[in-house]
């Protein structure tokens, strides 16, 4: 199990079919997490971006 900051985040991606696949992209390692709920991918996806933007937008000299 690995504890992951915002700020190691580099990016996210969702894959949709009949299952979604979440792709968590970071300076470590790109986690993935495969036959995941939809919704649950597409709420999980939209939070992380949120925050993302958040500690970008608050964080002096930080770069995405």
């Amino acid at each position: 199990m690995d504890e992951l900051t915002y700020d190691v985040v580099s990016g996210i991606n969702i894959t949709t079919a009949l299952f979604s696949s979440v792709t968590l992209h970071t300076r470590i390692n790109d986690y993935q997490v495969r036959f995941t709920n939809t919704k649950c991918a597409s709420i999980f996806t939209e939070y992380v971006e949120e925050r993302l933007l958040l500690v970008k937008n608050t964080t002096p000299g930080y770069k995405l």
